[in-house]
């Protein structure tokens, strides 16, 4: 669990079937707190419902997705995205398989850009958008720099739309 500003010691620990995360009772700053399950029986695993490894983060990004075996450029556009460091969720118009490979390429910023390699995990019709598909796709091959990137923009994000909230 993170927990990463100062609290001032006025957390409190809950406990939920062997589970215990942070919460922040008294607020000083804009705390960045994130769902990830504290192992507190000592088995080295995450909760059995916790499946994710990283903090998820819905923001629109340019994005290029084709399938591994197709060479044709696909050029970057403007979509909405639920990203993290293991993976992404997109509305696409293309129907795809579960455990078909993509290419992704995500533009962070103007000078940086991620390759990653993902697989499809899920695959859903949305009918109100135009019919198209909601894909979710797990990293399966990303530089350690790539994912190191992706994280750290996550984490800004998140810190910045807190700010944002508790400054407002």
């Amino acid at each position: 669990v993170f927990h990463a500003a100062a609290c001032g010691g006025h957390c409190r620990r809950h406990s939920n079937n062997g589970i215990q995360s942070r919460q922040c009772s008294n607020r000083p700053s804009p705390a960045l707190y994130c769902g990830m399950a504290e192992d507190t029986k000592g088995t080295g695993s995450k909760a059995p419902h916790e499946r994710r490894n990283f903090y998820r983060i819905r923001t629109v990004l340019p994005l290029a997705v084709r399938r591994e075996d197709d060479a044709n450029d696909i050029p970057l556009a403007p979509m909405n995205i639920d990203i993290s460091g293991g993976g992404i969720g997109v509305l696409v118009n293309t129907e795809y398989a579960i455990g078909e490979v993509l290419m992704m390429t995500i533009a962070l910023s103007a000078n940086e850009l991620i390759q990653a390699k993902a697989r499809v995990v899920n695959c859903q019709r949305v009918e109100h958008h135009n019919n198209g598909f909601h894909i979710g796709a797990t990293f399966i091959e990303i530089g350690p720099a790539h994912r190191d990137a992706l994280i750290r923009y996550v984490m800004r994000l998140q810190a910045e739309r807190l700010e944002k909230h508790y400054l407002a």
